[in-house]
């Protein structure tokens, strides 16, 4: 757990989200840009003292295990939140920049996926 937890906090200061246009450039965005990844920290430090307490093998609370457990589901909420979150945004800019209002496809060539 306190590799989690500390994954969890070094992951809300990383980019979460990254977008390309050809003629725009790229820009991304932290976890840090928003309220999210603020909360992120906040539940990854409960999961990661959790989890060194276990290892140094320290009387907790009864209501420590519960606490870290419900922080850990948090993440995971919150994690597959973003993902379809991201990916729902992503898709509708695309539909929205190659519409029938772009007689010279300008807005089709910098919505369209970057080669892999």
């Amino acid at each position: 757990m306190l590799a989690a937890g500390i994954a969890a906090v070094i992951g809300s200061f990383m980019p979460w989200a990254k977008v390309a246009a050809p003629i725009l450039g790229s820009m991304s965005l932290s976890g840090m840009d928003g309220k999210d990844g603020r909360i992120v920290v906040v539940l990854g430090l409960v999961v990661a003292a959790y989890g060194g307490l276990s290892l140094r093998r320290q009387s907790v609370p009864i209501v420590a295990p519960i606490f870290a457990g419900l922080a850990a589901l948090a993440l995971f909420g919150i994690d597959v939140w973003k993902i379809v979150d991201l990916r729902a945004t992503e898709a509708e800019m695309r539909e929205s920049m190659s519409g029938e209002d772009d007689p010279l496809g300008i807005g089709k060539a910098i919505s369209a996926p970057p080669p892999r």
